[in-house]
């Protein structure tokens, strides 16, 4: 009889495990190749995600601002980085993109994933997705690599009616895993990038005026107004100075890129002081230089026809918006009474806007009226850093101006 060697049978059985283990891992793991990321999608879909959204069924619109329309520029893929993903044990999701918030559910590799954004108003980071609007939904699928792939749909784009119906492909690849306190930690950060961001880039844009010292309006604070944000208020001249302030309006939303049409009103609303108070508010803090750049070289010249003016149309405000993008400055001349018509003939709004057409701010643009109703095409705002903005800055009057 065969004596049965006790090692080699141990060693025949330990084999045999890590083969069916290796065999285990193999098939459970997802698979790679040098042009794939590769996830295992046993670890759940907790981690940061890069999405590349592309456009599908898109509202063309060809009416023409300003000399666009918003077919000069063809729709295409966005990569939205630093999406954050946390699933639970019970595959319910959360998550962030800025300040936009996820949720939803996945089962099995099926994932819905719905995108919410912020009411109209001071922002709130604090606020929940029920207490949030419904931008889109997405239905995706895991696929053998751990990433996601879909369509999405708009629910309702603020501010953007003719969007609603537009549908787009997903495209989603983890790129690590994180903890899920880092969640609210990256929404703080996004605030502080925002404000940080505005204040350095305004200040060069239309800092001719002012030395290239910003301005603002008020403290830095995140209102929410369509699909983006005023980021230091937009009711001017604000609480800091009388005169020469500035805000921003910066668009950000989840979109592939491309342009589409913004939406604004410039309207008149509390009464300040009367205009002789201009003069002293110009004197005391108006910025170096400030009345020569509206084309006066004699101060007095400026408020002999600032006088005038309100003579004949009544309390008043001035305040220009500028285009990064397309690179033009829009006057607003808000007035309480008399004809917008000859608003914009009248000798101190020709005088300041021949002055700006002699900086570098490009065309400019004048409109009148005691609720002026304007828009612009900008970039779809998923990229803070990279879209363009819109700079708005009082320039003085005797009336505050809300900008919707």
């Amino acid at each position: 009889m065969k004596t049965v060697n006790k090692k080699q049978v141990r060693k025949y059985f330990l084999l045999s495990f890590i083969s069916v283990l290796l065999l285990s891992i193999s098939t459970t793991s997802c698979h790679k190749d040098d042009d794939e990321d590769c996830v295992n999608v046993t670890t759940g879909l907790s981690g940061k995600w890069t999405f590349t959204l592309a456009p599908d069924n898109v509202y063309q619109d060809t009416s023409k601002v300003k000399g666009m329309r918003g077919t000069d520029i063809p729709n295409g893929p966005a990569d939205l980085e630093d999406v954050y993903l946390y699933e639970n044990q019970n595959g319910k999701i959360d998550g962030n993109f800025g300040l936009l918030k996820f949720s939803g559910q996945r089962t099995g590799n099926e994932v819905q994933l719905y995108v919410f954004t912020a009411p109209d108003g001071p922002y709130d980071s604090i606020n929940d997705v029920s207490q949030m609007d419904t931008l889109s939904v997405m239905n995706l699928q895991i696929d053998d690599f751990g990433n996601l792939k879909g369509t999405g749909a708009y629910v309702k784009i603020p501010g953007y009616d003719e969007g609603n119906k537009d549908t787009y492909f997903v495209n989603a690849k983890k790129i690590a895993d994180i903890n899920p306190l880092y969640l609210n930690a990256r929404t703080n950060s996004f605030e502080s990038d925002m404000c940080n961001l505005s204040s350095k880039i305004s200040s060069i844009a239309i800092g001719y005026l002012s030395g290239n010292i910003f301005r603002p309006i008020g403290n830095c604070y995140l209102e929410k107004v369509g699909e983006g944000y005023y980021v230091f208020g937009r009711l001017g001249p604000g609480n800091i100075l009388p005169v020469y302030t500035q805000t921003i309006y910066v668009p950000f939303s989840w979109s592939f890129s491309g342009i589409r049409k913004y939406h604004f009103t410039i309207k008149l609303k509390d009464y300040l002081y009367p205009p002789s108070s201009i003069e002293l508010f110009v004197g005391a803090s108006a910025p170096l230089y400030f009345i020569a750049n509206m084309g006066y070289s004699v101060d007095s010249l400026f408020y002999d026809d600032m006088k005038s003016f309100y003579s004949k149309y009544g309390s008043f405000a001035f305040s220009l918006i500028y285009d990064d993008h397309n690179q033009h400055v829009t006057l607003y001349v808000n007035h309480s009474k008399g004809s917008s018509w000859d608003v914009l003939n009248d000798k101190f709004v020709k005088t300041i806007q021949n002055a700006f057409r002699k900086s570098n701010l490009g065309r400019v643009y004048v409109k009148s009226g005691k609720e002026i109703e304007d828009a612009f095409y900008m970039e779809r705002g998923y990229n803070i850093f990279k879209n363009n903005h819109l700079y708005i800055c009082y320039l003085f009057g005797n009336v505050s101006i809300e900008y919707d």
